[in-house]
């Protein structure tokens, strides 16, 4: 690499290296707000399930919890739901088989790198525990969106590198040829210049002669 690709690589990495930081922050960013708003979806999820199955008979109504898992079950990212009753025993459980643990008299939300579990308490009118519903959320298309974006920035940051290093080689280039030309054209003129006074210098002698 030239002296000249070299001066100007290194005038362009400042802005390759703010190119980047600002990427990896927006990507890190985005990555929060997939993760919250998936959150923010499992929590709205359960609070409705659960006040839904509180206007039913809990423990008598198996076929409309049924229905209820199997309308959540259709939804986005949703991998299993349960229903469970006061006794911690399953009265409906479709999806993948989960552990009926951290119940409690209010909401808990367990994350894993692969999913997301979410507990809520499910009342009567009055006020009173019937039992529990747990749904399980998959994390899997937060994680493709971002590693999807990822590849996305990654490639667009090549390009534009490359196109920076490539910019760099034809100013480069352009400037060595103009400066090459405009170096041999002062010195032809010297060289004429030069010539004119020894013609000239040589015609005074002979003169003198």
């Amino acid at each position: 690499m030239s002296i000249g690709n070299r001066i100007l690589l290194l005038t362009l990495l400042p802005s390759i290296g703010l190119a980047v930081m600002l990427t990896t922050y927006v990507l890190s960013d985005r990555a929060n707000e997939l993760q919250s708003r998936l959150l923010s979806k499992a929590e709205f999820t359960v609070n409705q399930l659960s006040a839904m199955a509180g206007l039913v008979e809990f423990t008598e109504d198996a076929q409309t919890l049924e229905k209820l898992a199997r309308i959540t079950l259709q939804a986005e990212g949703v991998t299993s739901v349960s229903f469970i009753d006061k006794n911690k025993r399953p009265i409906v459980s479709l999806g993948t088989s989960m552990q009926h643990d951290n119940l409690a008299e209010q909401q808990v939300v367990t994350a894993s790198d692969r999913s997301i579990q979410v507990s809520a308490p499910v009342n009567d009118s009055q006020g009173r525990l019937m039992g529990w519903v747990q749904v399980i959320f998959s994390r899997a298309d937060t994680v493709i969106t971002g590693y999807r974006e990822l590849i996305w920035s990654s490639l667009l940051i090549s390009l534009s590198v490359l196109f920076a290093l490539l910019l760099s080689h034809q100013t480069s280039k352009h400037i060595s040829t103009s400066v090459l030309s405009y170096t041999n054209h002062i010195y032809d003129r010297m060289r004429t210049s030069s010539m004119a006074l020894g013609n000239t210098h040589g015609g005074c002698t002979s003169d003198h002669t």
